[in-house]
């Protein structure tokens, strides 16, 4: 968990470690991955495998239900459609149980 009061930097570092944002000095490793070295398709690949993000904007699709918003990222990860089943399944129970 990261927590720290409005303004501190909480999702400009999580945008670093996600590949979304370039750091401007120090190194970083994620899982063994040298993110500055990370371009293009291997950043993309990185990130589908590895980091998922819910963003503070809720950047939610408007016509799909929130079952269908929580198994488009999965389907990019190919998981089967049980296995998606499942996982957002286990995700709803947890959050809204």
């Amino acid at each position: 968990m990261l927590v720290g009061p409005s303004g501190c930097g909480k999702t400009t570092l999580l945008s670093v470690i996600g590949g979304l944002l370039n750091k401007s000095s120090g190194h970083l490793m994620v899982l063994g991955a040298d993110m500055q070295q990370l371009k293009g398709a291997a950043s993309v690949q990185f990130r589908l495998k590895n980091i998922g993000f819910v963003f503070q904007q809720y950047h939610l699709l408007d016509d799909l239900t929130v079952y269908e918003n929580l198994e488009i990222p999965l389907s990019y990860r190919h998981y089967s459609k049980s296995e998606r089943a499942a996982l957002v399944a286990d995700a709803l129970d947890r959050h809204l149980g």
